[in-house]
């Protein structure tokens, strides 16, 4: 099974939702009560998203996506910026 991992550019780290919804233009009505979370379209776009279905595109040089594969029995990594 294919995931991915989201890390923050900016801090290095994993993103802080809750932050970023309140302090960043580009997260329009993304809300950071209902469960915000990423989706990785087939395409590559990263999409933020609540449970309530509003979205917002991710700028491209704002976070670092790390796909997790299996391996052998375990799991390699592959990282790009997004």
């Amino acid at each position: 099974m294919l995931s991915f991992h989201v890390m923050d550019i900016q801090t290095g780290g994993k993103p802080d939702l809750e932050t970023i919804i309140k302090k960043e233009d580009w997260t329009g009505k993304v809300d950071y009560r209902y469960k915000p979370s990423f989706i990785l379209k087939e395409s590559g776009e990263l999409i933020l998203r609540d449970l309530f279905g509003n979205i917002a595109r991710c700028p491209h040089d704002r976070f670092r996506v790390e796909m997790v594969y299996p391996v052998d029995g375990g799991y390699g990594s592959y990282a790009y910026i997004y």
